[in-house]
């Protein structure tokens, strides 16, 4: 990470706010449960959820130990955000869709 650039103003979090249509309905139905998840934590609420990402060293980590494996139309999502410094992902069924992401009919 450049020393020079700070990532986020102390105790603030920049989030990307994303379509649940971005992910499976196997997926969607999964984290709604509030099953705890290695590769993440999360809250979930009625109409979607919010993903805590580490940082991007985290991330690739988390990845090689094949914790993403439950979730792999995440892995571009949560490089996306990482690749545009959100370490929140809020996931809500009324959000936009992002061009460049795949997205799921369900």
């Amino acid at each position: 990470m450049n020393p020079t650039k700070k990532r986020t103003t102390e105790g603030i979090r920049t989030a990307l706010d994303l379509s649940t249509g971005h992910i499976r309905l196997e997926t969607n139905n999964l984290l709604m449960t509030g099953e705890e998840q290695e590769a993440f934590r999360f809250v979930n609420s009625q109409y979607g959820f919010v993903i805590f990402l580490c940082d991007k060293e985290g991330h690739r980590e988390r990845k090689a130990a094949g914790n993403y494996d439950r979730f792999p139309e995440l892995i571009p999502i949560i490089e996306y955000a990482l690749k545009n410094d959100c370490l929140l992902i809020n996931f809500d069924r009324d959000a936009e869709s992002i061009t460049g992401l795949k997205s799921f009919d369900w």
